[in-house]
């Protein structure tokens, strides 16, 4: 199915209409199942589009994608740190946020799936793995007293 052929389903054409006509305050009422939405998300969503140039379908897709990544709360450095990846790449309607955001969750989905250890742990793993083999070439080095070889293995977890 190519892009145009996704367009022209009725349901995903009227949800790109209701995201790029709505405005932001409507949106996140509609959100919270008609509840006034916090000042703080609203004044959040006006800042997106007046302060940093985002079209209103973009903030909407935004706010959706934030609040459902996040279990219906929406938290200010984390849209912001979204929106500026967003301008980095140029995005500017609706569709384009929507499919972003559908690549981007697909690829947490798929992350966590396989059980990939985040990055730190991958970094500490190859210090680790680093100061074995480190030990293990000192050990097997003769020309290395027994003092010499402690004072390397100690030297290799001082934090400096």
């Amino acid at each position: 199915m190519t892009n145009d052929d996704e367009t022209k389903d009725p349901r995903k054409e009227a949800l790109l209409l209701y995201l790029e006509s709505t405005p932001p305050a409507q949106m996140l009422r509609d959100l919270s199942g008609g509840k006034k939405p916090l000042s703080t998300d609203v004044q959040l969503a006006e800042r997106l589009v007046s302060t940093h140039g985002m079209s209103i379908g973009v903030v909407n897709v935004l706010l959706q994608y934030v609040s459902i990544q996040n279990d219906g709360k929406i938290t200010k450095n984390y849209v912001e740190r979204i929106a500026s990846h967003w301008k980095n790449k140029k995005i500017t309607t609706a569709k384009e946020a929507m499919e972003v955001s559908l690549e981007q969750h697909s690829k947490y989905v798929k992350w966590k799936k396989g059980g990939q250890q985040p990055i730190k742990e991958l970094e500490n793993i190859k210090v680790v793995e680093a100061r074995q083999t480190a030990i293990e070439t000192a050990v097997y080095d003769s020309s290395m007293s027994d003092e010499q070889l402690g004072k390397f293995v100690r030297n290799m977890f001082v934090r400096k």
